[in-house]
């Protein structure tokens, strides 16, 4: 009678134990991965979205879908990743305008950008170039500036929307040059590529990533870069700070992240394959050619790169008086 009472309790034991069995232990993935691009089609995020999903499809054994959900500077998709079920299977690309400067400038933004995601990892930094239709008549930055101070809210530039990177890093640009120049938003990076390409607008401030192409082949022309040195991709385009535009401090980042709550576990074979990935020669290459600096982190460091994102801009706005509109 004991021994069958014992038995039972053991049975009853295991049972237990393996309804218990940790999250960890399951298979991941199980499904495709869904991931989502804040933005239109074109342009840094979009290009860097689109190098790692095959890769990292490869490297899980499992479709990733790139998804493009542009809009509301970048709050449409990443109010959609924050709201997703964490378990690995919904990520984003995640950059300064979604997970930075949109926090700082909107209070009431649907989502936090710390404490609603899951960092997984920095995969990469560039610069901004400054770069203008070919048909503007200046050949340099000291030029542009004398053109626009001279045509005071005649010239335009454009921006993947307000509140995002490229419009305050204009902003910041406008506020150190005392210049009027008008803003003139579009719903991502792409379509205001193509508006400046068209015309439309006269100048930008675009990712290295996604004006490094155009520059090359004669469709843009780059009047500076930002950063303390030339980038390699392109020797030719000098600095803002050797130019004479001192203390000008904007770049982008490209970050994976998923919605708050994903196991550790999960996260951590994520950072795994994509930290693989991103060091890999095929993927340098790739994205080096665009003037982008692979990187790599750690969950970790991608954290403290949103959280110093958000403490940047919320400081610029309070001591400049910047507004998104």
């Amino acid at each position: 009678m004991n021994l069958q009472r014992s038995g039972g309790v053991l049975f009853a034991f295991c049972a237990s134990c393996l309804l218990c069995v940790p999250a960890f232990s399951q298979p991941f993935p199980t499904r495709s991965i869904v991931f989502i691009v804040p933005v239109a089609p074109g342009g840094g995020v979009d290009f860097m979205s689109r190098v790692l999903a095959p890769k990292l499809a490869e490297a899980l054994k499992q479709t990733v879908v790139v998804e493009n959900r542009p809009g509301a500077a970048n709050a449409i998709g990443s109010e959609f990743v924050a709201r997703s079920k964490p378990d690995g299977h919904t990520l984003m690309m995640a950059n300064n305008s979604s997970h930075g400067v949109s926090q700082a400038f909107e209070p009431k933004l649907p989502y936090d950008s710390i404490r609603d995601f899951t960092p997984v990892s920095v995969i990469g930094t560039a610069e901004h170039l400054l770069v203008i239709n070919p048909k503007l008549p200046v050949g340099t930055l000291r030029e542009f500036i004398e053109l626009a101070r001279a045509k005071p809210g005649q010239l335009n530039y454009g921006s993947s929307g307000a509140g995002t990177q490229t419009h305050l890093s204009t902003e910041l640009f406008k506020f150190v040059t005392n210049v009027d120049i008008v803003h003139i938003p579009y719903k991502g990076t792409g379509p205001t590529y193509s508006a400046l390409l068209g015309g439309e607008i006269q100048f930008m401030f675009g990712s290295s990533t996604g004006a490094t192409p155009f520059v090359r082949d004669g469709r843009l022309k780059a009047l500076a870069i930002t950063g303390s040195k030339r980038a390699d991709a392109l020797p030719d385009v000098p600095t803002l700070d050797s130019q004479g535009i001192k203390g000008y401090e904007s770049g982008a980042w490209y970050a994976v992240l998923g919605p708050a709550g994903i196991p550790r576990s999960i996260v951590m074979q994520l950072n795994q394959e994509i930290v693989r990935i991103v060091k890999s020669d095929d993927f340098r290459q790739r994205v080096g050619k665009e003037g982008v600096e692979p990187q790599g982190s750690t969950p970790e460091a991608a954290l403290e790169t949103i959280r110093n994102e958000v403490a940047k801009w919320t400081r610029l706005v309070k001591e400049t008086g910047l507004k998104v509109n």
